[in-house]
């Protein structure tokens, strides 16, 4: 692979030449490219499409893998909840919220770990729940039981 960093920003690339430095084929390409996962192109005066060295960086750089794409560990969804507690105040959030917000950012947590976060919580006295009615219905919501 070329250096990234070493060329010029505003230096322009042929597919070809990312082809030959990604060492994939011309349909894998073209397979990223109907899906819109390939950095963005400009049509040339000679019909060849290209693409600054800048956006390919950047492309590459949004498919590598980092520690943030494992999942969190519980003390992370733990401190996640109660800021979100936090937040909501006195209204408080219920189960199926603190799931959709998780879901929402596109974080991949179970019921089963946000209800688990949610026990070891009330455990220790950081959130309460709250039972209320909601349009004839009971719902437990968790309020944050610490200090603001």
């Amino acid at each position: 692979m070329f250096s990234v960093p070493d060329r010029d920003p505003f230096e322009w690339l042929t597919i070809p030449e990312i082809l030959t430095d990604l060492q994939v084929l011309l349909s894998d390409w073209q397979e990223w490219e109907a899906a819109g996962e390939t950095p963005a192109g400009v049509i040339w005066p000679d019909g060849q499409v290209r693409i600054s060295v800048l956006s390919y960086a950047r492309w590459l750089d949004s498919l590598a893998i980092s520690e943030d794409d494992a999942p969190p560990s519980p003390d992370q969804i733990r401190i996640t909840i109660l800021d979100a507690l936090k937040i909501a105040a006195d209204r408080g959030l219920s189960h199926t919220e603190l799931c959709d917000m998780f879901a929402h950012y596109g974080v991949k947590v179970s019921p089963d770990t946000v209800t688990t976060a949610l026990n070891d919580l009330t455990r220790v006295g950081a959130c309460h729940p709250h039972t209320i009615d909601h349009a004839g219905r009971p719902v437990v919501r968790y309020r944050f039981g610490g200090a603001r």
